[in-house]
């Protein structure tokens, strides 16, 4: 696979999934970061059913448009399990790897939440259903190591941030787990170490969890624009796509079958 360097910035697509609620400040996130990053592609969506099936659909119309790597802002980790499931049907599973930056997994009980698969079990969701193998799922917290990223394999990485991993002021779910900015830069640091290496991608990324909170929204842009930034800076991208454009449809309607 080719890497080839974008010259409009790192980010060929930014996307948000928000409640009507969160729209207004999602919005003003995709916006800030689409300038900052000189995005050409700016989309967002609405869950319509459960934010795991968002996801999916979110996974699917990234896939269709081939919009590698993404940034996806959104409030429920959820989103994360869907957009994955739609990606491993097209990219080899054995080399497809989930890798959660959290403060603390949000697991609980299915009677917490409307839906079958929620923010506090779509883990278990794809690990029981096999769409995540045990062996793809890297899950770092604040107090872990850092020479774990020494130790990363190569392949595609999909890389899920929960704001509470540096900034739980902001998240839904507050953590007393902190960590300085000095830290977070680190570790951002040493993963876009890993990823520039020969035969690690970055395919995309999220940031959930986030609480729509307006008074304080330009704070909060501008320190995960420094640590995106830090994540970025070294990384070249990839065209990750070398199938015909009709093998792609067909590869995508079987997982669209599957949903």
């Amino acid at each position: 696979m080719k890497k080839i360097p974008l010259l409009s910035g790192f980010w060929k697509a930014i996307g948000t999934v928000a409640s009507p609620s969160g729209k207004r400040f999602f919005n003003q996130i995709a916006l800030y970061f689409a300038e900052r990053f000189s995005c050409p592609q700016v989309f967002s969506f609405s869950p319509e059913e459960s934010w795991f099936q968002t996801g999916q659909g979110v996974g699917y119309s990234l896939l269709s448009r081939n919009l590698f790597p993404f940034l996806l802002f959104s409030e429920d980790h959820a989103l994360t399990g869907g957009v994955y499931e739609m990606l491993h049907f097209f990219f080899p599973r054995k080399e497809l790897f989930l890798l959660v930056l959290d403060a603390h997994l949000d697991i609980f009980p299915h009677d917490h939440s409307p839906h079958e698969v929620h923010r506090g079990n779509f883990l278990l969701h794809l690990l029981k259903k096999g769409s995540l193998p045990e062996s793809r799922l890297l899950v770092f917290s604040p107090r872990e190591n850092l020479e774990i990223f020494a130790h990363l394999p190569r392949g595609f990485y999909y890389l899920s941030w929960d704001i509470d991993f540096g900034f739980p002021q902001y998240a839904h779910f507050p953590t007393e787990k902190t960590m300085t900015f000095s830290r977070l830069k680190t570790v951002f640091s040493q993963l876009s170490q890993v990823l520039k290496r020969p035969g690690c991608i970055l395919v995309g990324m999220d940031i959930v969890e986030v609480k729509p909170l307006l008074p304080r929204s330009r704070r909060l842009f501008s320190l995960l624009s420094l640590a995106l930034t830090t994540l970025t800076q070294n990384i070249t991208v990839f065209c990750p796509f070398p199938l015909r454009e009709s093998q792609n449809h067909s590869m995508l309607e079987r997982g669209a079958h599957r949903r």
